[in-house]
């Protein structure tokens, strides 16, 4: 099952909550940037739009799935992040 991660002021419809733009989050950013390995917590809303059961794909909602190309069948929205350990390796390409 693939799983996307967005960002509130990404989704459509609007989630009833903001995302916390704290010290943290910008850690994680810096993360990204920098492509290190870590470990993060995440609190967020879990939007599926199918399910597997039995090796076949179940719709749950009315959309087609997640990303750009529409090919995850999950979204994470980032409400949080916390708990942000940076390992110590980078990671290889």
């Amino acid at each position: 099952m693939g799983t996307a991660l967005d960002l509130p002021e990404n989704v459509n419809p609007r989630p009833a909550f903001d995302l916390q733009r704290d010290a943290s989050f910008l850690e994680y950013e810096r993360i990204l940037r920098l492509h290190l390995n870590a470990d993060i917590t995440i609190e967020c809303r879990f939007d599926p739009a199918f399910f597997w059961k039995d090796q076949k794909r179940y719709r749950v909602g009315e959309g087609e799935g997640f990303g750009k190309d529409k090919s995850a069948d999950a979204r994470l929205v980032i409400r949080k992040i916390s708990d942000v350990h940076i390992w110590n390796t980078p990671l290889i390409d």
